[in-house]
């Protein structure tokens, strides 16, 4: 069955125009005539959601205006964009682990990537099973400043892989 999608902007006081939502949904109905709704994500995929029959129902200030699909590619190239904005030039990350005594680097607390920006200046990630994504981190400071303890262990692209993966395999197994 090939889905037909219905687009929509979502819109509010800050971001009153369709070329410029907070967001944008979308909307296909199964072969038993039953919708579902997905909502573009932050991490540049199309996911469940509710929001749609939230906006439908007159529960938010915001509005969902519908939209061609040429206007959601367009939203989704600038999220595209913005997501990897601050991307290493390039490419290349260093792995980190993070270590304590109860943790050695083959079974690190978490793992960790930095990079240099683009305009100079670093960035951290930590590696979030729960969403297998990498998400914003602040390890390297909070150990500096004694806020937690363990230190961080360079390791390689393919400890960090391993560690992933292992992540992965420890959530589906529960």
């Amino acid at each position: 069955m090939n889905r037909q999608y219905h687009y929509y902007a979502v819109v509010n006081e800050r971001h009153p125009h369709e070329d410029d939502p907070v967001g944008v949904l979308r909307r296909w109905v199964d072969q038993d005539g039953q919708p579902h709704d997905e909502s573009y994500s932050p991490d540049l995929a199309w996911v469940p959601t509710d929001d749609l029959v939230m906006l439908e129902s007159g529960r938010s200030r915001a509005q969902a205006r519908p939209i061609t699909e040429e206007t959601a590619r367009r939203f989704e190239e600038v999220q595209f964009k913005r997501f990897h904005a601050d991307n290493p030039a390039d490419g290349k990350y260093d792995y980190l682990a993070w270590v304590d005594v109860d943790h050695p680097a083959d079974d690190p607390l978490a793992v960790i990537r930095t990079w240099i920006l683009p305009g100079g200046g670093r960035r951290e990630q930590m590696y979030v099973s729960g969403v297998r994504a990498w998400r914003p981190s602040f390890v390297r400071e909070d150990i500096g400043r004694g806020h937690v303890d363990g230190a961080l262990v360079p390791i390689t692209e393919e400890a960090a892989e391993q560690y992933q993966q292992a992540e992965i395999s420890k959530r589906d197994a529960t």
